[in-house]
Formats: structure tokens, sequence, C-alpha cells
């Protein structure tokens, strides 16, 4: 039978975050019935054990050996999905309110609705960014400031509150609720991205298949996210690895060279101010590849 709604929650070495996630979604009333799908990533096992005490009528929890990332652990996790819409949800956000049924009822309205986002909010309640612009070569060497003179594009301001419905180019990561039939027709998530970049471009072909993205700001969801450690260059070096992948995949390899050397001379100027800027800049020149992704180390 299919289900109206499945929330999809990754976990990977995070239970208490999901455990407080499931909570805050039982704690609001919804008129529609959903189910719950956890997979957990990967995890060790205390971890995972914990997570097992969430199941229920509702609430199911499916195991996989290895971390696949993002991409790939969704596209795992609902490959016998039956459902009419995906709420892809990461574990560390909380509902502030009855979420499910704006969502529904706005995709409902709206047929060309492929994937919609509730407003998000920090952990204090500030405003977080819910929506952002594609990519583009001109907006990211010249900024969106200097473009948005010159196009058509429709640049809308990412630090107001919304209280209606509004038409974005792409939605964070962190909470997209998706028509599942849309997002079936595309191929899903693309799974050679594995941290990284994977919003842009499912949003980059929603919208090249007339499908729109839209912002709900009736449904509203606290994302905690994780707090400051410092810098990562391996996490630095995963985030180009997906980027440049996503540039040579829609924008062409002429485009992806250009970026790169953009992005290779505006990080390599700042290599007095940390040493790492160097290899970093290094790094995003010679063309990283998706071979070199933190998937495939051991």
């Amino acid at each position: 039978m299919q289900t109206k709604i499945t929330i999809v929650i990754l976990n990977f070495n995070s239970s208490q975050f999901t455990i407080d996630c499931i909570k805050s979604i039982a704690s609001f009333d919804c008129k529609v019935s959903y189910n719950i799908l956890i997979f957990d990533n990967g995890s060790n096992q205390e971890d995972y054990k914990k997570l097992l005490q969430l199941k229920s009528s509702n609430v199911d929890v499916i195991r996989n050996e290895e971390n696949l990332g993002f991409a790939s652990g969704n596209m795992e996790a609902i490959k016998n999905l039956k459902t009419e819409y995906i709420f892809f949800l990461n574990n560390d956000t909380l509902f502030y309110n009855n979420v499910l049924d704006p969502l529904l009822e706005f995709c409902e309205e709206n047929l060309t609705a492929g994937i919609c986002a509730p407003q998000l909010f920090n952990q204090d309640d500030t405003l977080h960014a819910t929506f952002d612009y594609f990519p583009t070569l001109a907006t990211k060497i010249f900024g969106v400031g200097f473009v948005k003179l010159f196009s058509r594009r429709k640049f809308h301001k990412k630090d107001l509150i919304r209280t209606n419905p509004l038409k974005v180019e792409l939605v964070s990561g962190s909470a997209m609720f998706v028509r599942k039939s849309a997002f079936d027709s595309i191929g899903g998530f693309d799974k050679t991205f594995f941290l990284y970049c994977e919003e842009e471009d499912l949003a980059l072909r929603m919208n090249k298949n007339n499908f729109d993205v839209f912002l709900v700001p009736t449904a509203k969801v606290k994302h905690i996210g994780g707090g400051s450690t410092g810098r990562n260059l391996l996490l630095e070096k995963e985030f180009y690895i997906s980027f440049n992948y996503f540039y040579k995949k829609h924008y062409g390899l002429l485009k992806a060279f250009i970026i790169r050397l953009f992005l290779f001379l505006k990080i390599a100027k700042k290599y007095k101010r940390d040493r790492l800027n160097w290899e970093l800049a290094k790094f995003i020149l010679y063309n990283p590849s998706p071979d070199e992704s933190m998937r495939f180390r051991k």
C-alpha cells in the first residue's frame, strides 16, 4: 500500500540527534498520515542500537554496514519505497510546528512543484539560510550584486523571514520535501556525490525538466547544525571534488576550468594567512576527481 509521506532520515554516529528529531515530529498533530524511515549509514553498534528504541508502527530502522554518504545513503534507503512524497530530513533538525500538512497542501495545489522546503531557523531562533542561487560562472566571479543588475534572474533576498510561498532556484538539503514522481523521473540523487552539492544538482535537474522549487514558510524547522571544530582540510577538499564534478556536469569543461582557475587565484592569495590555503588551491587547480573522495579512504 502506498504511503502519502515518508520522512527519510540518515544517521551516522549521531543517534541522540535522531531521537530528538523524531520526538519533535511526533509532538505535532498532522492531518496526513506519514511513515518515518531511519537509515543508519554505517554507525558503530552502540549508536545503532540506540535507534532501535524508535521502532514503532510508523517508524522503521534500516542498518547499512558502511557510510554511503548523503546521496547514495538516501537512494539505498528509498529503493523499495512506495510513497507519494519523500521528506529528506537531516537528523539535526527539529520541527517548530506542524510541518507536513502545509508542505503537502502546497504540493497538492501546485503540481509543478518538484521540491518544497520549510523556513529554516538556527538554534538561537535566528533565520537560517533556506534557499540559494545556482552557482553560475558570472555569480561566482562577479558576485550576485553585480550580476542582478544585468540579469533577468530573480535574486530574492536570502536574509528575510518570508510569509508567503516563494519560487527559488534551490533549497537547503537539510529539509527537502520532494514529489517522488518528479524525483524518480530525473533519476533521483546522483550517487557520484558523497557529501556536497547534491541539492544544487537535484534542483538544477528539476529545473531543466520543468519542475519548480519553492520555499513554503508556513512550515518551520530548526536546523541545529554542528558546532565549530576548526578547519578540516579533508572536508574542504571533499567539497571541491563535488563542486568540480557538478560544474563539469552542468556547465561544461571550459567553464569548469575557468572556475577552478578563479578559485585557485582567490584561495592562493590567502596562503600567508594559513598555509593550508596553498595546498587547497593547488588541489582545486589540478582538476580533482570523484575518485579522490573520502568514500574511497579506508
